[in-house]
């Protein structure tokens, strides 16, 4: 009962930011942090089952989910006031701090030809492929004993073949960012879609796509169409709109997330069946038939239940522990990042490792920028969070400042917009992964840049920049 008390108190700093669609203000990137974290430690606990966590010292220890309740709350009650001190200069509205004011800025000056269509389906196709040499690791992975199979993840996660699985999820949103932009800009100009079929193929292509990810990965999409749709139209939205919205959300979450379960269920299966395939049509038609036939227990594969948890839980585990680095976790996480030639002795496992142990889980735990914050000083955690995060997004902001004034194509800036709006809505990122979405954003940035140039895509603007 605790906990619910306790969640539902911690609400309120959210309803600050679910106020601005009542007022048809823009949202910034203190604003998306705070729904995102409200989410995953205010909202879930809240809904949850408390018997499906898995430690009893978090189910049953109120002193530490008190702990976790003030620390939570230091945290969002400082990103209201930042957001309220600092976001609402006027200098600051279309950049990347106002996530709609710069998605609006961005798509008012830059008016998308139709040539880009073949471009983005290019994009889709090269995803699929991704998506599929990632299943055809997962069957290499599962395959043989646990030392052949310890053995085959040696092999298959190289470097090489991390970095293009984690360059699927740039490639997604930027489709989805460019669609999206695609389609409600004909709207704003009162045109219509001129290439219609190429329009209908990369729809197609990305949905059936995301039938292949983490719900977690459609959720995001989802909110990232949601925001730009608020960005161009909130002056014109209504309770109605409003309405379309949530229920929009629901039908995802009651429609196609079963369907994700379904499709990932029957690819366990065809792995524990080493039936190694490469033909999406196979992979697809075999979720079909499984989910038709009752060979799926939609209750046991769907495991949402238990894993909602997971962030929760290591939060006051956390919480719980004596630990305290004082910027032992920090100075690991940019040590992951050096090369071992400059630093031989660097951290292997960055800060996960430590923590897994320090919190007593020995085991893969939800790590997230809020959990390093409390191993490192505790209740001083928010103020380290926050800065944490303001560091990273100032440093995108003078890289895309330099990019602007050196190496720059308007198609392919937004990437960096992408980075930040994964930063904002992947709770469970560490600063590990925040530095290394760095390395991996300039990466896709400079290919897409050659990629642009290649196609000659070029857009014409609205007014000069």
């Amino acid at each position: 009962m605790a906990i619910k008390i306790f969640s539902l108190f911690s609400l309120l700093p959210v309803l600050y930011v679910l106020n601005k669609i009542r007022k048809r203000r823009d949202f910034s990137c203190a604003d998306i942090l705070l729904f995102f974290e409200t989410l995953y430690v205010a909202f879930v606990p809240l809904i949850g089952n408390e018997e499906l966590i898995k430690y009893r010292v978090v189910r049953e220890n109120y002193s530490v989910q008190l702990d976790l309740f003030l620390i939570y709350n230091l945290f969002a009650w400082l990103l209201v006031i930042i957001d309220i001190v600092f976001f609402h200069n006027s200098n600051n509205k279309n950049t990347l701090l106002n996530v709609t004011g710069y998605i609006r800025t961005w798509v008012k000056r830059n008016i998308l030809p139709n040539k880009i269509l073949v471009f983005l389906i290019i994009l889709s196709i090269l995803q699929w492929g991704i998506n599929m040499s990632s299943y055809t690791r997962d069957v290499e992975m599962g395959l043989g004993s646990l030392d052949q199979r310890r053995d085959n993840i040696a092999e298959t996660n190289t470097p090489f073949s991390l970095w293009l699985n984690s360059g699927l999820h740039f490639i997604r949103l930027y489709v989805v960012f460019m669609t999206s932009v695609y389609f409600f800009q004909k709207k704003v100009l009162g045109k219509k879609i001129e290439k219609k079929w190429l329009f209908g193929i990369l729809v197609i292509s990305e949905a059936f796509l995301h039938l292949q990810i983490s719900r977690i990965y459609v959720l995001e999409s989802v909110v990232l169409v949601l925001l730009i749709y608020y960005s161009l139209f909130k002056a014109q939205i209504t309770f109605k709109s409003i309405f379309k919205g949530v229920v929009s959300l629901v039908l995802v979450v009651l429609l196609v997330f079963p369907l994700i379960t379904g499709f990932r269920s029957a690819r366990y299966a065809m792995i524990g069946g080493h039936l190694n395939s490469d033909n999406i049509v196979e992979v697809v038609g075999t979720g079909i038939r499984m989910m038709m036939d009752g060979d799926i227990d939609m209750e046991d594969a769907d495991n949402k239940d238990t894993r909602m948890w997971d962030m929760y839980e290591a939060l006051c585990l956390g919480c719980r522990s004596d630990y305290q680095g004082y910027g032992e976790l920090t100075a690991n996480a940019i040590s992951v990042g050096i090369p071992s030639i400059i630093y031989p002795d660097k951290s292997k496992t960055g800060s996960q490792g430590i923590i897994e142990v320090e919190t007593g889980a020995n085991t893969d735990i939800a790590d997230s920028m809020l959990l390093l914050g409390i191993m490192e000083f505790k209740f001083l955690s928010p103020i380290l969070c926050v800065m944490y995060y303001g560091i990273f997004i100032i440093s995108l902001m003078l890289i895309h400042r330099f990019i602007k004034n050196t190496f720059y194509n308007s198609n392919a800036i937004i990437i960096i917009f992408i980075c930040v709006f994964m930063w904002l809505n992947r709770i469970e990122m560490t600063f590990d992964s925040l530095i290394a979405t760095i390395i991996n954003m300039l990466i896709w940035y400079s290919i897409l840049l050659i990629s642009l140039g290649v196609f000659n895509i070029k857009n014409k603007y609205i007014y000069a920049q």
